[in-house]
């Protein structure tokens, strides 16, 4: 039993370091049922859906230099970070500037003033910064179940 074991794991990291699938995706292919959706597509369907899952491709313009435990995407001309679902998988530093194709929750979150405050003064900023914030910021937030390295 031990040693099936492993074998899956050692044909797990192959898998994730030769074919640049991370994730759920690791043990066969993206979710079929699931088609490609434009982020515009994505971003229309959040003004009445505040959750949903969804597919669509973009590129990668940070990852995280410690240990890949999150990426920062081009989400429609914005940056926004991806987390990685339940934290069950990385994302290595050398995908950066790729290509992916991207499979998990999305979700819009719209933060009011007093919560944009708050989070203003936990980084540090100053009084005159935090008074210049006067109203409601929306925010997406990507959570991947699996990544495709295109």
């Amino acid at each position: 039993m031990a040693i099936k074991l492993k074998f899956l794991l050692a044909f797990i990291i192959f898998f994730q370091l030769n074919y640049g699938v991370f994730g759920q995706t690791v043990f066969g292919k993206m979710d079929a049922k699931m088609p490609i959706s434009t982020v515009g597509a994505i971003k229309k369907k959040l003004d009445t859906k505040r959750s949903f899952d969804a597919s669509f491709e973009t590129k990668i313009v940070d990852i995280c230099k410690v240990k890949g435990c999150w990426a920062t995407v081009d989400f429609g001309g914005e940056d926004v970070d991806i987390r990685f679902w339940k934290d069950g998988f990385t994302l290595p530093a050398k995908e950066l500037n790729k290509n992916i194709i991207f499979q998990g929750q999305v979700k819009k979150v719209i933060l009011d003033i007093d919560t944009q405050k708050e989070i203003a003064r936990e980084d540090g900023l100053s009084e005159v910064e935090i008074s210049k914030i006067n109203k409601p910021k929306v925010e997406y937030q990507l959570i991947a179940k699996g990544i495709k390295v295109k």
